[in-house]
């Protein structure tokens, strides 16, 4: 706990986050950057679409009352006019959609109907305005679930599309790469013994089993390979939830991509309570990927020298491996210095502006390296995972953190990443001075 101390000081007094009793389980959400080819990204722009139409047409549904039969078109409703909300389950609900949209990936169609039913459902056998069930469904994401698999630490599958995406899997922190990893493989055993079962169905005679097989393979064939060395799972690890969504973004660097949001469950014990009555301030950057200081002490996770901007424009697959080998370096290092973060119960982070810093020519260079080194994801790790140990993300503005002293809160220069203050002569290194400045922010914001 936060009070104010004397001379209008913060100070920390202990109180355990945690005194009552957590759940076994905790659901993030954490995202991962897809990098598809010129056709695949057409793919998924069409994935899009059809999402978008599956919910206009369950929505004008809805707007009929239920009523409306699938099969003719549906005229739009006056906006005044009320309907009364039919009570469906999502399972109808898709079915429902599937009537508009034969053919359709069953994955979307029930992703979308999911997402309706979340939207709607505090209307349900009611009557109200045929316009108040619009609200809510400004922009679609496309929720295909179980539609998308990891196929390994750098690929995921995508219901819809004929091969497999590149993704940088391999860049969530702690082990959780392994949660996604190892539900890829258990989904897709299954879907090879589902096959198996066609096959003995077909070579016993059973004609309507090669129509399933050729179904089944043209659906999921780009799963179907060579297995990837089994990941150790069990109760006491991260486990994936069955939740993913598919989103269209703009990136750090301010040009347009696609990522995967995945749901995990985190045990109770995989990520210990908050026990450190103290603030953090985190800082992330070019030369280190981060830089956590305390009251007390300091912890920095070094970039690497190497890395390539050329990276960013050869192919997806080689700039993935390679950026996973150079990623890897610093895993390890990278997992301590994050649970040492969340074991603090204030965690200050800059609230960066990416858009911003990458709307100049240097800028956009700068965030472009950090995106190759991992930097610009470790913000969004923290805010994830901070509800998992109990602390609390404080963002603060950046203004001022590279140049203004963290002990007296005047300005300073730097020279050669060294940080001197010209009031009271304090000198640190440059980031850690400014890490150490977003924890005197959150301490005020904290407190106040």
């Amino acid at each position: 706990m936060i009070r104010s101390g004397p001379g209008g000081r913060f100070a920390m007094t202990h109180q355990h986050p945690r005194s009552t009793p957590r759940p076994d389980r905790a659901l993030v959400r954490l995202a991962t950057a897809l990098h598809p080819t010129p056709a695949q990204a057409a793919s998924l722009a069409h994935l899009e679409a059809v999402a978008q139409a599956c919910q206009s047409h369950m929505l004008a549904w809805y707007r009929h009352g239920g009523l409306a039969d699938p099969a003719s078109p549906l005229s739009a409703p006056s906006p005044r006019s009320r309907v009364t909300v039919p009570e469906i389950s999502i399972d109808d609900l898709a079915g429902v959609c599937s009537a508009f949209f034969p053919g359709v990936s069953p994955s979307l169609v029930r992703g979308v109907a999911s997402q309706v039913h979340r939207a709607t459902s505090r209307y349900h056998g009611r009557t109200v305005p045929a316009e108040t069930l619009q609200t809510g469904f400004q922009h679609v994401h496309v929720p295909l679930d179980a539609g998308i698999q990891a196929t390994g630490p750098d690929r995921v599958w995508i219901d819809g599309l004929d091969t497999a995406v590149v993704a940088d899997l391999w860049q969530l922190p702690m082990g959780l790469t392994g949660a996604l990893v190892s539900a890829g493989q258990a989904f897709r055993h299954g879907t090879e013994r589902e096959v198996s079962t066609m096959l003995r169905a077909a070579s016993d005679g059973y004609r309507p089993a090669l129509s399933d097989l050729d179904v089944t393979l043209r659906r999921y064939g780009a799963l179907l390979g060579v297995d990837e060395p089994r990941v150790p799972g069990g109760p006491a690890v991260p486990a994936r939830a069955d939740h993913a969504t598919l989103r269209r973004v703009t990136r750090p660097d301010g040009t347009p991509g696609w990522t995967v949001t995945w749901s995990v469950r985190i045990p109770h014990g995989w990520l210990p309570a908050a026990n450190v009555a103290d603030a953090v301030g985190v800082d992330v950057g070019l030369r280190r990927v981060l830089t956590a200081a305390s009251g007390g002490g300091r912890w920095m996770v070094e970039g690497h020298p190497a890395i390539d901007l050329n990276l960013a424009f050869v192919s997806a697959s080689t700039s993935a491996l390679v950026r996973r080998s150079v990623f890897e370096r610093q895993a390890a290092e990278l997992d301590e210095v994050l649970k040492v973060v969340l074991a603090h119960e204030v965690v200050g982070v800059e609230r960066t502006n990416w858009t911003r810093m990458s709307g100049r020519v240097d800028g956009r260079e700068r965030v472009t390296r950090m995106m190759l080194t991992g930097a610009t994801a470790v913000l969004d790790w923290v805010r994830a995972l901070s509800p998992v140990s109990g602390s609390r993300v404080v963002e603060v503005s950046p203004t001022g953190s590279s140049c203004t002293c963290s002990a007296c809160d005047q300005s300073g220069t730097v020279t050669e990443w060294q940080f001197t203050c010209g009031t009271c002569t304090h000198s640190d290194d440059a980031d850690v001075n400014a890490a150490r400045y977003m924890r005197r922010r959150a301490l005020e914001e904290a407190g106040s």
